[in-house]
Protein backbone atom coordinates (compact mmCIF):
# COMPACT_ATOMS: atom_id res chain seq x y z
CA UNK A 1 0.00 0.00 0.00
CA UNK A 2 1.07 3.71 -0.92
CA UNK A 3 1.15 6.83 0.93
CA UNK A 4 -0.04 9.64 -0.72
CA UNK A 5 0.97 12.64 0.57
CA UNK A 6 -1.96 14.62 0.71
CA UNK A 7 -3.84 17.07 3.04
CA UNK A 8 -7.12 14.93 2.77
CA UNK A 9 -5.35 12.08 4.28
CA UNK A 10 -3.94 13.60 7.27
CA UNK A 11 -5.37 12.88 10.68
CA UNK A 12 -4.05 14.13 14.25
CA UNK A 13 -6.09 10.61 15.82
CA UNK A 14 -4.91 8.30 12.57
CA UNK A 15 -6.16 5.31 12.39
CA UNK A 16 -2.65 3.51 10.88
CA UNK A 17 1.04 4.06 11.31
CA UNK A 18 3.32 3.59 9.02
CA UNK A 19 7.09 2.78 8.47
CA UNK A 20 9.97 2.55 5.07
CA UNK A 21 10.22 -1.15 5.03
CA UNK A 22 14.05 -1.31 3.51
CA UNK A 23 14.05 -4.94 2.00
CA UNK A 24 10.90 -3.93 -0.28
CA UNK A 25 11.86 -0.69 -0.45
CA UNK A 26 7.93 0.50 0.53
CA UNK A 27 6.06 2.14 2.45
CA UNK A 28 3.95 0.08 4.46
CA UNK A 29 0.72 1.20 6.47
CA UNK A 30 -0.57 -0.77 9.59
CA UNK A 31 -3.92 -0.10 10.97
CA UNK A 32 -3.68 1.06 14.69
CA UNK A 33 -7.12 0.51 15.36
CA UNK A 34 -10.18 -1.39 13.41
CA UNK A 35 -11.42 0.60 9.91
CA UNK A 36 -14.77 0.60 9.30
CA UNK A 37 -16.17 -0.35 5.76
CA UNK A 38 -15.74 2.87 4.09
CA UNK A 39 -13.78 5.05 6.12
CA UNK A 40 -11.25 6.55 5.42
CA UNK A 41 -7.14 5.69 5.30
CA UNK A 42 -5.52 8.47 7.39
CA UNK A 43 -2.12 9.07 8.66
CA UNK A 44 0.10 11.70 10.57
CA UNK A 45 3.03 13.55 9.94
CA UNK A 46 3.33 15.60 12.95
CA UNK A 47 3.92 15.04 16.51
CA UNK A 48 0.44 14.04 18.56
CA UNK A 49 0.64 14.86 21.59
CA UNK A 50 1.51 18.91 21.24
CA UNK A 51 -1.22 21.58 20.61
CA UNK A 52 -2.93 22.29 18.07
CA UNK A 53 -0.90 25.00 16.73
CA UNK A 54 2.41 23.68 17.11
CA UNK A 55 0.82 20.44 14.82
CA UNK A 56 -0.26 22.93 12.37
CA UNK A 57 3.00 24.87 12.24
CA UNK A 58 5.33 21.72 12.17
CA UNK A 59 2.85 20.71 9.19
CA UNK A 60 3.00 24.34 7.68
CA UNK A 61 6.65 24.01 5.60
CA UNK A 62 4.56 21.46 3.61
CA UNK A 63 1.87 23.11 2.51
CA UNK A 64 -0.48 20.68 4.70
CA UNK A 65 -3.15 22.36 6.82
CA UNK A 66 -4.71 19.77 8.91
CA UNK A 67 -8.36 20.06 9.14
CA UNK A 68 -9.65 16.82 11.73
CA UNK A 69 -11.62 16.39 14.10
CA UNK A 70 -9.15 16.58 16.68
CA UNK A 71 -7.67 20.15 15.57
CA UNK A 72 -11.16 21.42 14.76
CA UNK A 73 -11.72 20.48 18.80
CA UNK A 74 -11.49 23.19 21.26
CA UNK A 75 -11.44 21.00 24.26
CA UNK A 76 -8.37 18.33 22.31
CA UNK A 77 -5.55 20.54 23.30
CA UNK A 78 -6.64 19.52 27.29
CA UNK A 79 -7.11 16.16 26.82
CA UNK A 80 -3.31 15.66 24.76
CA UNK A 81 -1.85 18.20 27.75
CA UNK A 82 -3.55 15.46 30.18
CA UNK A 83 -2.06 12.71 28.55
CA UNK A 84 1.69 13.75 28.24
CA UNK A 85 1.50 14.74 32.13
CA UNK A 86 -0.36 12.19 33.96
CA UNK A 87 -0.23 9.04 31.39
CA UNK A 88 3.44 9.60 30.87
CA UNK A 89 5.73 5.65 31.32
CA UNK A 90 7.97 7.29 33.66
CA UNK A 91 4.66 8.13 35.85
CA UNK A 92 3.59 4.63 35.48
CA UNK A 93 6.43 3.59 36.59
CA UNK A 94 6.58 5.15 39.57
CA UNK A 95 2.70 4.74 40.87
CA UNK A 96 3.08 1.59 40.09
CA UNK A 97 5.83 1.02 42.18
CA UNK A 98 4.54 2.80 44.79
CA UNK A 99 1.03 0.86 44.46
CA UNK A 100 3.08 -3.10 44.10
CA UNK A 101 4.86 -1.92 48.11
CA UNK A 102 1.74 0.17 49.84
CA UNK A 103 -1.15 -3.17 50.38
CA UNK A 104 -3.31 -0.32 51.91
CA UNK A 105 -4.26 1.02 48.52
CA UNK A 106 -6.90 -0.96 46.41
CA UNK A 107 -5.56 -3.46 44.26
CA UNK A 108 -8.08 -2.30 41.09
CA UNK A 109 -6.51 1.46 41.77
CA UNK A 110 -4.12 1.30 38.77
CA UNK A 111 -6.66 -0.83 36.50
CA UNK A 112 -9.18 1.68 36.85
CA UNK A 113 -6.87 4.62 36.18
CA UNK A 114 -5.29 2.76 33.61
CA UNK A 115 -8.62 2.36 32.08
CA UNK A 116 -9.32 5.91 32.02
CA UNK A 117 -5.71 7.24 30.44
CA UNK A 118 -6.64 4.47 27.91
CA UNK A 119 -9.83 5.78 27.10
CA UNK A 120 -9.11 9.46 26.94
CA UNK A 121 -6.32 8.10 24.23
CA UNK A 122 -8.84 6.43 22.31
CA UNK A 123 -11.17 9.31 22.05
CA UNK A 124 -8.11 11.34 20.86
CA UNK A 125 -7.23 8.70 18.22
CA UNK A 126 -3.45 8.03 19.66
CA UNK A 127 -3.54 4.01 19.78
CA UNK A 128 -0.62 4.44 17.45
CA UNK A 129 1.08 6.17 19.73
CA UNK A 130 3.79 5.54 22.16
CA UNK A 131 1.83 7.11 25.05
CA UNK A 132 -0.73 4.44 24.51
CA UNK A 133 1.69 1.12 24.08
CA UNK A 134 3.27 2.58 27.20
CA UNK A 135 -0.33 2.28 29.06
CA UNK A 136 -0.99 -1.29 27.57
CA UNK A 137 2.36 -2.58 29.13
CA UNK A 138 1.63 -1.10 32.24
CA UNK A 139 -1.78 -2.68 32.61
CA UNK A 140 0.38 -5.92 31.61
CA UNK A 141 2.70 -5.05 34.65
CA UNK A 142 -0.46 -4.71 37.07
CA UNK A 143 -2.07 -7.66 36.09
CA UNK A 144 0.59 -9.61 36.73
CA UNK A 145 1.75 -8.21 39.79
CA UNK A 146 -1.75 -9.20 41.00
CA UNK A 147 -0.77 -12.66 39.40
CA UNK A 148 -5.02 -13.15 39.26
CA UNK A 149 -6.41 -12.48 36.17
CA UNK A 150 -4.32 -14.74 33.29
CA UNK A 151 -6.88 -13.71 30.87
CA UNK A 152 -6.57 -10.05 31.28
CA UNK A 153 -3.09 -10.24 31.35
CA UNK A 154 -2.94 -12.32 28.16
CA UNK A 155 -5.78 -9.93 26.19
CA UNK A 156 -3.63 -6.44 27.02
CA UNK A 157 -0.31 -8.45 25.91
CA UNK A 158 -2.13 -9.27 22.75
CA UNK A 159 -2.69 -5.93 22.11
CA UNK A 160 0.22 -4.26 22.79
CA UNK A 161 2.35 -7.42 20.34
CA UNK A 162 -0.33 -6.09 17.48
CA UNK A 163 0.54 -3.06 17.90
CA UNK A 164 4.51 -3.18 18.63
CA UNK A 165 4.31 -5.17 15.23
CA UNK A 166 2.03 -2.51 13.18
CA UNK A 167 4.88 0.03 14.42
CA UNK A 168 7.38 -1.85 12.75
CA UNK A 169 10.10 -0.61 15.78
CA UNK A 170 12.67 -2.97 16.95
CA UNK A 171 10.04 -5.84 18.35
CA UNK A 172 12.81 -8.00 19.73
CA UNK A 173 13.95 -4.62 21.67
CA UNK A 174 10.33 -4.03 22.97
CA UNK A 175 10.07 -7.61 24.14
CA UNK A 176 13.30 -7.49 26.23
CA UNK A 177 12.00 -4.28 28.02
CA UNK A 178 8.60 -6.23 28.52
CA UNK A 179 10.07 -8.76 30.42
CA UNK A 180 12.39 -6.74 32.29
CA UNK A 181 9.65 -4.48 33.03
CA UNK A 182 6.29 -6.75 33.23
CA UNK A 183 7.94 -10.06 33.84
CA UNK A 184 9.82 -9.67 36.84
CA UNK A 185 6.80 -8.27 38.41
CA UNK A 186 4.92 -11.39 38.54
CA UNK A 187 3.09 -12.07 42.11
CA UNK A 188 4.66 -9.01 43.02
CA UNK A 189 1.68 -7.38 44.81
CA UNK A 190 0.54 -10.98 46.81
CA UNK A 191 4.16 -11.22 48.22
CA UNK A 192 4.25 -7.93 49.90
CA UNK A 193 0.60 -8.13 51.25
CA UNK A 194 2.17 -11.80 52.55
CA UNK A 195 5.10 -9.81 54.14
CA UNK A 196 2.94 -6.60 55.37
CA UNK A 197 -0.85 -8.08 56.09
CA UNK A 198 -3.32 -5.88 57.20
CA UNK A 199 -4.24 -5.41 61.08
CA UNK A 200 -8.22 -6.52 61.82
CA UNK A 201 -10.51 -4.42 60.82
CA UNK A 202 -8.10 -2.10 58.27
CA UNK A 203 -9.39 -2.09 54.58
CA UNK A 204 -7.79 -1.31 52.06
CA UNK A 205 -8.46 2.64 50.41
CA UNK A 206 -7.25 4.98 47.92
CA UNK A 207 -4.44 7.94 49.43
CA UNK A 208 -2.77 9.89 47.49
CA UNK A 209 0.54 9.18 46.07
Amino acid sequence: MYCIATDRFISCGPNTTRHFDMKTFALKLYAVRSIKEGEEITTSYCELDVPTSQRQKSLAPYGFQCTCSHCSDPSSDARRARIRKEFDAIVNAKRLSMWVENTRLPDDLLIKETEEALKVMEREGLQGSAYYTANLMHMCAIYNALNNDATAFKRYKARLLKLWIADGGNLQRNISIFKTVVVSLEGARSKTKKRQPLGPGKHGHSVGF
